[in-house]
């Protein structure tokens, strides 16, 4: 698959806040992505995080792969809860493509960033996931980061008007 066709198939994987699948309101919850037709991505989309994640394992040399195989385990470890690894995954995607010229890199180099930020906020780094959304929106302000940004400046206004919420029940929400 080109890296040109790449963004066509770029696809939101899962809404993500705590990974409750019962959330309420979740038309605005993080949204986090995959490759689609990537090693693993099916799998994933079913919710079998953990055989997607050891069909990554069998990694590529040739650059567009490896961005493919560096979003898909940022996702699925999201979605299993393994978020240092998940944040370390993501920080390879966003690599891969940092320093290519063209908009379709633009655009993955931003998802990729979002896809960390929603790593770090669940961290409870919550500076680091201002940052990378904000890194995102000025590398591509496409929808999925525009609407992760919202959310995210949201989650974190209203951590700062409750005192009585601890940042990780903000996190967990």
């Amino acid at each position: 698959m080109t890296t040109k066709s790449k963004k066509a198939f770029i696809i939101l994987i899962a809404t993500f806040c705590c990974l409750n699948l019962h959330a309420k309101n979740s038309d605005s919850l993080f949204k986090v992505a995959v490759v689609e037709d990537a090693a693993g991505t099916k799998e994933i989309m079913k919710g079998r995080y953990r055989l997607g994640l050891e069909k990554l394992n069998k990694k590529s040399s040739v650059l567009a792969q490896k961005y493919d195989t560096a979003m898909g385990a940022c996702v699925a470890n999201l979605m299993i809860k393994e978020l240092t690894i998940a944040a370390e995954n993501c920080s390879e995607a966003v690599e891969v493509y940092k320093s290519k010229k063209g908009s379709q890199y633009r655009y993955l180099t931003s998802v990729a960033y979002s896809n960390r930020a929603v790593a770090h906020y669940k961290l409870g780094h919550f500076d680091s996931a201002v940052s990378d959304l904000e890194t995102a929106a000025s590398i591509d302000d496409n929808e999925l980061v525009l609407g992760n940004l919202t959310f995210l400046k949201s989650k974190l206004a209203k951590l700062s008007s409750a005192e009585e919420t601890s940042p990780e029940q903000l996190a967990a929400d």
